[in-house]
């Protein structure tokens, strides 16, 4: 966004409007090009004085009182040329409808206008230093000139300044804007309506820090002040700025000061760009890098670290700052980094041939070490990172653990190598495996297994127990073998061992019985099975069908332990097919794992699906274009419409209409900006015609990357929006008259005053007492004198302007807050039609009563620069017409 002087100065040379800036003495200091427009040059102007461009009537227009006595005849000051009119007579930052004549050079080369004496629009405003926290030196005038004459104009002196003003500014997609050391806008770009909203003419003249977020307004005064002396480039900062439609939008602004005679601020050009889409992008980036599980990383050529993702620490045990420090041997395998540094000197030798595809990037997997000492084995897929150029400069890769899936990997290999010469294992293994993809959810997995282990290993008896971690229970699943064995066991335990639950106390115990690998178990059954059969019972049964041998294996997927797979064989029969069994139970344990994840998910799916049936709520989807999918029975309930009666119909035209559009920009901007979850209020009418508030929370329903369309459950709040517009209109204003109570007195009082001190305008504050309204309550009663003062506070309404606001301050004291007061004479006329207002006879049924106003004025800011000061010295001057003789006003400093 840098942009030279040169460029920067030209823009003010090639505006169409003259530009001018002139000393105290009212010679001129700057001109530019616009000038030749009545003849002259800015060489020839630039030390002459102001006045011989003016036509000689106009000159009074544009000078101070004191200069105008002086040039009837009076030498006052320092010589006799006049100045221009420079203060701020409407009370904004600038001359406001100064138009005045100007005289063209006779005999000039230059025909831009048809008519001898051109009419001009001057703005313009008072130059002042602004140094070491001194109070500001008017030092002179800077200004703008623009034609109002309408002639007939030179197409091309037209077509030369506008070719420079629309390379410069038309077609920037950059905000342009001239400002003053005090913020005034000079002057903004065309773009300024496309970003913005606002017209460029429209906000010549008024504040620039009026626009910016207050929190960020101190570090742009600072630069207009010059506290923060700016470099010969400007500088650039980042700001909220509001929009027409009230938005804060993110603007990147370079800005320049232009300078004048001994280095004094011309003026400050800013050169705006809309950076918000750019932070919404950053933020949305934040979310992902902190919630994706690979590991994302950017190295330089060197191959040291530039940038790590947070997912280090998930993916290889370190923080980022750890990271950042390793260099790549230090946590890879010495295989792996071997490979490495082979692909690195291929990459670097087809780079440097430049022949290759600079888009191509390259998969490899690597061995590293964990920082707890484990190894884990990474997906590496890096490329590339290049410059605008497309030279490279770095390399950028993406990580990802699949160190599990190596292990399945190496399992499987392992034993398929041992299975190479037993084409029946592998036949059994590959059955198996097709078997275990096809079981059903209602299947019993364990009886599976057991059936496939006898299936191998003969007239063996299978013992198989699942585990459960939370409650370290386990529990006999399948209990098979030889024919009998059941009805044997039935017989010496009294019980059906299937199905008993038994708590474990000592995981030590569980970890012996349950090795990773098939080991013969010491203990037999008694510790296979973990007092699930009793000592005798387990001598017996052993005796009984002769069983010497007893193994043991682990139903162990992703670390986790399922259960324990027990094999007990006759006699000495040594166990045949280890290695085929050991592949089948870890493939069974995976399934086993994802078969009760499915059950999980279904009991959950059939929870949510009866939660959303009976839910007190409407819960409904829609499609990503708002056509409703699917809705619950509540909703007939609620808002009288049933599914049949609303799905497939647009959602935002259930809405109430004059809702809707809000609606789609709300819903659309959800889905434009990827916002995951929203809340949003809005009314319906209902089937029975009743108007029903309902308040939505809304997520966005996600399939990948891509939106498939809306979640949302609404509740309705219709009685709750009602209490609250009640109990805020009630906290707000008088409950009698309906005037704006004390507290929202205040509160407008504070916003009136900061807008008064900042653009430098009075206010003013009236202080009314009804007299004689005691004597009506007395008299008549409390009904009769509320009476009185609703008719009080309708008369009052009636004699202000619609900018001033009348409050009630209690029993029959009101004030009255004047806004944007031109001079003290407007605050006058005002009290005299209060007085005469309120004299007025009042007929209270069949009585008629009379009554004065005493009022009290003070005026900001000569009576006092703070709402509670205001009000007191109003008061104050209150008491003051009273003693006065009341049925009057009084200021409290006299205007006079």
């Amino acid at each position: 966004m840098e942009k030279s002087e040169h460029i920067y100065r030209t823009l003010l040379q090639t505006l169409p409007d003259i530009v001018y800036e002139i000393n105290m003495e009212g010679v001129f200091t700057y001109l530019n090009d616009a000038i030749v427009k009545i003849g002259y040059t800015p060489e020839e102007l630039i030390g002459s004085h102001f006045s011989v461009i003016i036509h000689d009537d106009d000159i009074k227009n544009v000078q101070r009182d004191i200069v105008l006595t002086r040039l009837q005849g009076k030498n006052i000051g320092d010589n006799n040329s006049p100045r221009l009119f420079d203060e701020r007579r409407t009370g904004k930052r600038f001359t406001n409808l100064l138009r005045v004549r100007l005289k063209q050079k006779t005999k000039s080369e230059y025909s831009y206008y048809a008519v001898k004496h051109p009419v001009v629009e001057v703005v313009s405003i008072g130059l002042y230093d602004y140094k070491n926290g001194v109070n500001p030196q008017f030092r002179g005038t800077i200004g703008i000139m623009r034609d109002v004459s309408h002639d007939n104009r030179s197409m091309k002196m037209v077509v030369q300044t506008e070719n420079h003003y629309r390379l410069l500014l038309e077609n920037s997609s950059d905000i342009i804007t001239i400002l003053a050391n005090d913020g005034t806008i000079l002057f903004k770009s065309h773009s300024n309506e496309k970003l913005m909203g606002y017209a460029p003419v429209a906000v010549i003249g008024e504040c620039e820090l009026d626009y910016i977020h207050a929190d960020d307004v101190p570090k742009i005064n600072s630069i207009l002040k010059e506290e923060k002396k700016l470099p010969g480039s400007g500088t650039e900062v980042e700001y909220r700025y509001r929009n027409s439609k009230s938005e804060w939008r993110i603007l990147h602004t370079a800005l320049r000061r232009i300078a004048g005679e001994a280095d004094s601020t011309r003026c400050f050009i800013l050169n705006s760009r809309d950076v918000t889409a750019h932070h919404e992008a950053e933020k949305r980036f934040k979310l992902i890098e902190n919630n994706v599980t690979d590991l994302f990383w950017i190295r330089d050529l060197d191959f040291l670290p530039v940038y790590i993702s947070p997912s280090v620490e998930m993916v290889r045990g370190y923080s980022v700052e750890e990271a950042m420090k390793q260099r790549i041997e230090e946590f890879v395998t010495p295989e792996s980094l071997k490979l490495l540094e082979n692909i690195y000197r291929k990459e670097m030798d087809c780079e440097k041939k430049g022949s290759v595809n600079q888009n191509r990037s390259t998969t490899v997997e690597v061995e590293c070490i964990h920082k707890d000492g484990s190894h884990r084995w990474l997906e590496v897929k890096a490329s590339f990172l290049r410059d605008e150029k497309g030279e490279a400069v770095g390399f950028v890769g993406v990580d990802r653990d699949i160190t599990e899936r190596k292990e399945m990997e190496k399992s499987l290999r392992e034993s398929q190598k041992k299975e190479l010469r037993n084409a029946l294992n592998l036949a059994f293994l590959s059955r198996a495996a097709m078997e275990l993809v096809e079981i059903g959810s209602q299947e019993n997995i364990y009886d599976f297994i057991s059936g496939k282990v006898r299936e191998l290993s003969g007239n063996a008896v299978v013992i198989i127990l699942s585990y459960d971690a939370f409650s370290k229970t386990i529990t006999i699943e399948s209990f098979s073998g030889p024919v009998g064995i059941l009805d044997f066991l039935i017989s010496i335990t009294n019980q059906n061992p299937v199905g008993q639950r038994i708590h474990i106390h000592d995981e030590e115990v569980l970890k012996r019985a349950g090795n990773s690998e098939l080991e013969l178990v010491k203990g037999g059954l008694s510790e296979l099975t973990l007092g699930a059969i009793a000592k005798e019972d387990a001598a017996k049964f052993t005796a009984h069908f002769n069983l010497g041998s007893v193994y043991s294996i682990s139903l162990v997927s992703k670390g986790e332990m399922q259960g324990l797979v027990g094999i007990l064989l006759p006699g000495d029969v040594p166990l045949a097919g280890k290695d085929v069994l050991e592949t089948l139970i870890h493939q069974s344990a995976i399934v086993l794992q994802r078969k009760k994840a499915m059950d999980a998910l279904q009991e959950s799916e059939e929870r949510y699906r009866t939660l959303v049936q009976n839910a007190g709520d409407i819960i409904f989807g829609t499609d990503v274009n708002g056509s409703i999918m699917f809705v619950n029975p509540v909703a007939q309930r609620i808002i009288g419409y049933g599914g049949e009666d609303i799905i497939g119909k647009q959602f935002v035209n259930m809405i109430r209409q004059d809702y809707q559009e809000g609606a789609r920009r709300f819903f659309g901007l959800q889905f434009v900006k990827r916002i995951s979850n929203t809340y949003y209020e809005y009314p319906v009418v209902s089937g029975e015609g009743r108007e029903v508030w309902l308040g939505q929370n809304t997520q966005l329903v996600y399939e990948g990357d891509r939106v498939l369309g809306y979640q949302a459950v609404a509740r309705d709040i219709t009685e709750l929006k009602v209490i609250q517009d009640k109990l805020l209109y009630l906290s707000t204003h008088d409950y009698l008259t309906e005037l704006p109570n004390r507290a929202l007195f205040q509160e407008k009082l504070s916003f009136v005053l900061a807008s008064a001190r900042r653009r430098k305008q009075l206010a003013g504050v009236l202080f009314l007492d009804l007299d004689g309204f005691k004597t009506v309550n007395d008299t008549y009663g409390h009904d009769m004198g509320d009476m009185l003062l609703k008719i009080v506070a309708k008369r009052l309404i009636e004699c202000v302007r619609e900018v001033d606001i009348v409050s009630r301050m209690g029993g029959d004291e009101f004030t009255i807050i004047l806004e944007s007061v031109q001079n003290l004479q407007e605050i006058i006329s005002i009290a005299k039609r209060i007085i005469v207002s309120i004299a007025n006879p009042y007929n209270l049924g069949e009585n008629e009563v009379s009554l004065t106003a005493s009022v009290g004025i003070a005026v900001f800011p000569t009576d006092g620069m703070t709402g509670d000061l205001l009000l007191k010295r109003a008061d104050d001057a209150m008491y003051r017409a009273k003693e006065k003789g009341k049925n009057n006003y009084h200021f409290y400093s006299d205007p006079l």
